[in-house]
């Protein structure tokens, strides 16, 4: 049986257009190209709405991940990689996935990371509005890739660096899963964070 063939509204309209316009030529097809390249074409945003774009770009920009408040409050602190470790227990290399935003939040030890920003003096909504960055952003970044193929996902992202760091780190990415991705799970974790932090 043969297939009808489907036009759409625009492609009707188009042909009328170009019908009436053209009626004794053959090529009203082959003008479709022509009428709608000639069209001018403003290719400049509005002042307006680029304002508000840069706007919300600012925005972005400027909210702090934790990995990012962790970093900067470090380069300002005089401590060592040691220092941190026997107070904490965090190695320098779950540290570096702190500073790096390489792990989800959760999957820190609470006590640990409590300590830790106790010692960098960083205040507490601060750091719950830096978590959720935190959060939000690798989410993104899970979602994205897990609508890759894996024989097709790029190399450079976790994976790539996991033989630099020793098993501490490696055992945090493996575990990367529904436990540490869900919001109800953060959301506790957040909690008890803050019922430590005013402990302390």
């Amino acid at each position: 049986m043969k297939q009808q063939e489907t036009i759409l509204p625009f492609e009707l309209y188009l042909n009328a257009y170009l019908a009436n316009d053209y009626p004794h030529s053959g090529a009203a097809l082959d003008m479709e190209s022509v009428i709608v390249f000639e069209q001018p074409i403003e290719t400049e945003l509005a002042e307006n709405k680029m304002e508000n774009l840069m706007q919300a770009l600012q925005l972005a920009i400027s909210k702090d991940s934790l990995g990012s408040l962790v970093d900067h409050a470090l380069q300002q602190s005089d401590l060592t990689t040691e220092e941190i470790k026997s107070v904490t227990g965090l190695t320098e290399s779950v540290l570096d996935s702190v500073k790096n935003d390489l792990t989800f939040t959760n999957s820190i030890p609470v006590k640990s990371l409590v300590k830790l920003l106790k010692m960098l003096d960083l205040p507490l909504d601060k750091v719950k509005l830096a978590i959720e960055q935190t959060f939000e952003k690798l989410s993104t970044e899970s979602k994205m890739f897990l609508s890759i193929p894996s024989g097709m996902q790029p190399s450079f992202r976790k994976g790539a660096r996991r033989s630099a760091y020793p098993g501490e780190v490696t055992n945090l990415r493996s575990d990367e899963s529904y436990l540490y991705q869900n919001r109800e799970a953060l959301d506790k974790y957040t909690k008890r964070l803050t019922e430590l932090y005013n402990q302390f």
